[in-house]
């Protein structure tokens, strides 16, 4: 009976250092979403690829704020040929990222935040496509965005080079 009380005691003692990893985990990745806020002006320069043999040069404008009770980043894209919505959060250790054009796609993303380099590296596998996404934080208030979209065969399909700005912040 008395190891009993002793497991028990010890288990309860264990409990607060597991939650409070887990909240010191949570703020951390609130704190890397929190970079994302605010009001950004984008240009988007696609290179010339096999599915894109133009290329071409765009602006957009995004607007990212919290939703669904802080749970989510949301990024709403509104460009000269394209919008696109974003929700992203962060969960059992990993950053999430689920995107949706007005064209009817839509892509997950895992994203993997390197601190030290102030950059987050978001990956795509579908298969038949993967994408490897990169956002590098240059200061608060800009940003380079490097897309590559790969087919089955590891062509380059799509390949982007955005510079973001931050006009207002939330």
């Amino acid at each position: 009976m008395t190891r009993l009380v002793l497991a028990l005691m010890m288990a309860l003692f264990a409990l607060p250092a597991t939650t409070s990893t887990e909240e010191e985990a949570q703020l951390k990745g609130s704190d890397v979403l929190n970079r994302y806020l605010g009001t950004w002006q984008a240009r988007t320069v696609m290179s010339p690829t096999k599915l894109v043999p133009r290329g071409y040069d765009e602006t957009a404008t995004q607007a990212v704020k919290w939703v669904l009770s802080n749970q989510y980043l949301e990024v709403t894209s509104i460009g000269e040929s394209q919008d696109s919505r974003d929700m992203i959060n962060y969960a059992d250790g990993s950053y999430h990222r689920f995107n949706f054009t007005s064209e009817g796609d839509s892509s997950y993303w895992i994203g993997d935040w390197q601190d030290d380099r102030q950059t987050m590296v978001w990956k795509m596998d579908l298969g038949i496509i993967s994408g490897l996404l990169t956002e590098h934080f240059l200061s608060t208030d800009e940003k380079e965005v490097t897309l590559v979209l790969r087919d089955a065969a590891g062509n380059i399909i799509i390949q982007a080079q955005t510079t973001q700005s931050r006009t207002e912040t939330q």
